[in-house]
């Protein structure tokens, strides 16, 4: 696999395209951000990925897997 990505900025529903930052650099197409229509992202994409924020995360709290013993020989 290639080592490319976009990461989806905006849209436009009356031009129906989709505004992306493209991970190219800033030299590619607008600044780095270019545009795709709708039917393009419905015909071709292939997959996709998200990302939420958590407020107020519960870190997990972790069993030891080591003895007091061999903690000590670390």
């Amino acid at each position: 696999m290639g080592g490319h990505a976009i990461c989806p900025v905006g849209y436009d529903d009356k031009k129906k395209v989709i505004k992306f930052k493209n991970s190219w650099s800033d030299k590619w197409g607008q600044k780095g951000y270019g545009f795709l229509p709708y039917d393009y992202v419905e015909r071709y994409m292939m997959d996709a990925w998200s990302s939420v924020d958590i407020e107020d995360p519960n870190p997990l709290t972790l069993a030891s897997v080591m003895s007091y013993r061999e903690r000590a020989l670390v």
